[in-house]
């Protein structure tokens, strides 16, 4: 098989997957946005994106969604970059009732950061910083 066909298959296997995601995201109906910024080993800014649900039977899934560049990590390259998404997954942003971040200024600035445009949209997307990338920071 030529490099293209394989190119191909495997396109439209990530687009399968990421249907599934889609629908279970949309399935649970409400979700918790997870969003973390980092540079890649060619030095580009790229932010990871992940939602976390509650299924019917109580069990929690975070369902990774992939890696977005960003020639910026500025806050509104960020909500513009979850906006996008949103709007790509066709995921409501009034059923966010969860973000997740580190603590930079530019994700949980409570004036202009990250979670607080998200809670401008939807007031009730409670904040909480990522206590794991705090652990992640100390070892």
């Amino acid at each position: 098989m030529s490099h293209e066909v394989i190119n191909e298959i495997l396109t439209l296997m990530a687009n399968d997957v990421l249907r599934k995601l889609c629908t279970f995201v949309q399935e649970s109906l409400y979700y918790a946005l997870i969003i973390d910024e980092t540079a890649d080993s060619s030095v580009k800014e790229q932010v990871s994106i992940s939602f976390r649900i509650v299924k019917d039977d109580f069990s929690v899934e975070e369902l990774f969604f992939g890696f977005y560049e960003t020639p910026l990590t500025n806050a509104n390259t960020l909500f513009s970059i979850v906006k996008d998404v949103l709007l790509q997954f066709n995921f409501d942003i009034r059923n966010c009732r969860g973000q997740c971040y580190d603590g930079a200024s530019n994700v949980s600035g409570v004036l202009s950061g990250v979670q607080a445009r998200v809670k401008h949209e939807e007031p009730r997307a409670v904040y909480v910083h990522c206590m794991a990338h705090s652990s992640n920071l100390v070892v």
